[in-house]
């Protein structure tokens, strides 16, 4: 038997031998014994954790307390005409895996169509932005680590419907502005100044 031979044989038997330890739990004692830091859940929209923010709907599906700060879920419902102005997340990345519509998103200059299926990644600190290319769109948007939810949370109401809500008939007030600006910061989220 040549050497080469004995020595493949060695560690297909480490490689199946370190498969089952790990499968069994053995080589990380306790593993299979310690507790999760937050239990297994499911969820879906429901008027529970719906809100209205402006003129879309929120589904809050993953809070930060449900996931240990790992990740928020959102099942987000949107409207053209209302979307976000440029700005930068300090604190976490934003995932988005767009369900219907399509939305054109511009990411540290890069500018790409998604449609449904698609994925973006915006990373934090890179300025961004979104523009509907059809009337409303759906995605599933995830931040991460968790936390930003709160913002939306306070600058919403409970949703009475899973419906989107009727959009505002008038622009936001300096005093609703400033308010968004203000809380906006204080989760590290930075609207850019109008461009002239």
């Amino acid at each position: 038997m040549s050497k080469s031979h004995t020595r493949r044989q060695a560690l297909q038997t480490l490689a199946v031998g370190g498969i089952g330890a790990v499968l069994a739990g053995q080589l990380t004692p306790g593993l299979a014994q310690t507790a999760p830091k937050w239990p297994a859940f499911q969820s879906r929209r429901s008027l529970a954790n719906s809100i209205h923010f402006g003129a879309h709907l929120f589904s809050i599906l993953a809070d930060k307390k449900a996931t240990g700060g790992a990740y928020s879920l959102i099942d987000a419902t949107v409207r053209q005409g209302f979307e976000a102005p440029p700005h930068t997340h300090t604190k976490e990345d934003e995932i988005f895996f767009v369900l219907e519509g399509e939305v054109e998103f511009t990411s540290g200059g890069i500018v790409t169509l998604a449609k449904p299926g698609d994925h973006v990644f915006q990373p934090r600190n890179v300025e961004h932005w979104f523009k509907l290319k059809t009337p409303t769109a759906r995605a599933l948007v995830m931040f991460t680590p968790g936390g930003l939810e709160g913002l939306y949370r306070q600058l919403s109401v409970p949703a009475r419907t899973l419906e989107l809500p009727t959009p505002p008939s008038a622009a936001p007030t300096p005093e609703q502005i400033e308010r968004s600006l203000k809380l906006g910061a204080e989760y590290g989220v930075f609207t850019a100044p109008p461009k002239k």
